[in-house]
């Protein structure tokens, strides 16, 4: 056996598949311990089925559940076994009132029936038995107190009634030496009884990511919630280091972050700015007051919306003054660039000698990208831009060209794209192998080849991507392309490598006949032209 760290090995594991994960099991016991801590490392309670009881029964021993790493619960499927189970008994209570004839049909049918119909019947009887709610709550009662190494904990509570969930309140003190990473999406009426907890301190909490889940009819209740969040997020606010806050449907957060204190640690903040009304003129922008207050302190910012922007909605934010000092990595909404370009140009050219990372999310227009890098680009010796993102409606070579020329010293750069575009002919959606071995070559290729600064180019690593039906397509075939005439590339899609994965994309999976994105028949990596 190579002689590595344990750590180098647990890093190495998470890459088998599932197959020779197990034949790890029978090398030895360093092996065998490694891929048992792999195979538990990740729980997640998210659906009813044999699956679940299996595991249940399974983390009933000490040796396993000190394994678990990674725990997350969704507590509102085994309330729903509850009207699951009320619903047979009436079923079967409604039975008994039917013509004695379908009960004379039951009996010839059980008796017609072949054994192994009886057995598969006695399977499932075992099987929905086995599932029921007071079996599952009095399971998870037994095992919570043996997860005693939790490091991540998410918790989904999707009813707006509080039920009872004794196993969470057993869970908080067998993790609250170790939780680190506590990520939660939770109702008003749950998150006003959660908090305060039943702990005394969780010390060593690093990173927390919190979605209110508020009803239009309750407007007390969010009122009410956002002081207890905050409250509890002032309550560890000695070990925190990234904050993620969201609201769904989105509401003003103004008295979350108005009752929010000051952070010593905070470095990485991820805030959702959407707002359904605009705000009062007089009114302060409350959660940009916030990031200002840790302008030293933050490192990573992510300004994201999930409502667009419309006459009668608006954003509760504003780069206008805005300075961090130490800012290294911004991904921002397009929506809050084109709600103010002054401000937004303004901030960038401000903060071009220590932002290293850019990600905007959305697509913008070429004036827009334009605009953008006339104040951040290369030819200003102060700026360290390495790292460039951003989404556009149509890629050409001239596009290309010009990032080659204004971003001398990028490293990184990653494009989402909805076609491609050549100055001779219509814009194309290019397929997932554009562009393929023919002789009939598209005018991009030989408009590309034409620009000697794409040779000069330090680019190392490019990502170029686009949206396919229900998921993202990685263009590899163009990604190599580029590569031939940007010598500098070395990697695809920030994998340190130019391999191009067998097969090169793989389609999302999901449950149901029909694909996420509402079609009957799934057409992820069929749409798009080879040429």
């Amino acid at each position: 056996m190579v002689d590595l760290p344990p750590e180098i090995w647990c890093h190495i594991i998470r890459y088998l598949s599932l197959a020779t994960l197990q034949g790890l099991y029978e090398v030895n016991r360093i092996f065998f311990d490694l891929a048992m801590d792999e195979k538990y490392r990740v729980i997640t309670f998210d659906r009813v089925d044999n699956c679940l009881m299996r595991m249940l029964h399974s983390l009933r021993n000490v040796d396993i559940a000190r394994r678990v790493r990674t725990f997350s619960v969704t507590p509102h499927l085994f309330h729903e076994l509850e009207f699951v189970e009320e619903d047979e008994e009436s079923e079967t209570s409604d039975a008994g009132k039917r013509w004695a004839f379908s009960n004379v049909l039951r009996r010839m049918i059980k008796h017609v029936g072949s054994r192994r119909q009886h057995q598969t019947r006695k399977r499932e009887k075992h099987s929905i038995f086995s599932k029921s709610s007071v079996h599952v709550t009095e399971a998870l009662l037994v095992i919570m107190p043996l997860l005693t190494n939790i490091h991540e904990f998410s918790m989904d509570w999707d009813f707006f009634n509080d039920f009872p969930a004794p196993y969470i309140d057993v869970l908080w003190p067998c993790v609250s030496q170790t939780l680190q990473d506590l990520r939660s999406c939770v109702t008003t009426t749950k998150l006003n009884s959660m908090f305060p907890l039943p702990v005394a301190a969780l010390p060593r909490v690093r990173n927390l990511r919190i979605t209110i889940k508020c009803h239009h009819s309750r407007a007390d209740e969010l009122a009410n919630a956002q002081v207890a969040v905050a409250s509890f997020v002032n309550w560890i606010k000695d070990s925190l280091e990234s904050l993620s806050v969201r609201c769904m449907p989105m509401h003003d957060m103004s008295l979350f972050y108005e009752n929010l204190g000051h952070f010593e640690h905070l470095s990485s903040m991820d805030l959702d700015l959407s707002l359904p009304a605009p705000l009062p003129p007089d009114k302060p922008i409350r959660s940009t007051l916030f990031i200002q207050q840790h302008g030293q302190t933050v490192r990573n910012l992510s300004l994201l919306t999930s409502l667009p922007l419309t006459p009668w909605s608006s954003y509760q934010f504003t780069f206008s003054n805005l300075k961090l000092s130490n800012l290294r990595s911004l991904t921002m909404s397009a929506e809050i660039m084109a709600m103010s370009w002054e401000h937004t140009l303004a901030f960038l050219k401000g903060h071009a000698a220590v932002l290293e990372s850019l990600e905007i999310d959305g697509p913008i227009a070429p004036s827009e990208l334009a605009r953008l890098l006339s104040v951040l680009n290369h030819r200003n010796p102060a700026c360290i831009l390495s790292k460039f993102s951003v989404s556009l409606y149509q890629l050409d070579s001239r596009l290309l060209a010009n990032f080659a020329e204004d971003l001398q010293r990028l490293k990184v750069l990653k494009l989402q794209i909805g076609k491609i575009a050549c100055e001779t002919m219509f814009s194309i959606t290019p397929g997932q192998f554009f562009p393929g071995i023919c002789e009939d070559v598209h005018p991009f290729i030989n408009e590309l080849r034409t620009y000697e600064s794409l040779a000069k180019w330090d680019l190392r690593d490019i990502t170029i991507q686009r949206r396919s039906c229900c998921g993202e397509l990685v263009l590899w075939n163009l990604m190599l392309f580029c590569a031939d005439h940007i010598r500098a590339i070395s990697s695809f899609a920030e994998n340190g490598d130019m391999d191009i994965p067998d097969p090169p994309n793989t389609r999302p999976k999901f449950d149901g006949e029909y694909c996420p994105d509402g079609r009957v028949a799934c057409a992820y990596g069929l749409d798009g032209e080879t040429w």
